[in-house]
């Protein structure tokens, strides 16, 4: 009998988004700096909004024009985990997934 845990991104392992297989990429391309682990995956995708973002705020991004830039983006697609923010909602994401812990430690999607 397995354990079954939720996930508010998509499963790093798993070949089914772009983003997934991008991020294993890169973490087997000869100058990774990480092995591939959630920790990471994780770290990975608030830093890609944030430069997109602070890039929609201008050449001299203030806190209002971060702000701004957050609350318009409307829909944003990290390879295929899609995002949608406006000014009144602040949940950028409604994705919830499902992962089974196996007896034996291991992940089964």
């Amino acid at each position: 009998m397995g354990i079954v845990v939720s996930q508010v991104m998509p499963f790093p392992f798993s070949l089914t988004t772009p983003i997934s297989r991008e991020y294993l990429a890169a973490c087997s391309a000869p100058v990774a700096t990480t092995s591939p682990t959630t920790r990471a995956w994780k770290a990975m995708s608030p830093p890609r909004c944030s430069s997109r973002d602070c890039a929609r705020a201008g050449k001299a991004p203030s806190r209002d024009a971060l702000i701004n830039a957050l609350e318009t983006v409307q829909s944003l697609d990290l390879g295929g985990f899609v995002g949608r923010l406006h000014g009144r909602g602040h949940v950028a994401s409604r994705f919830v997934d499902l992962s089974m812990l196996t007896d034996d430690g291991r992940v089964r999607v």
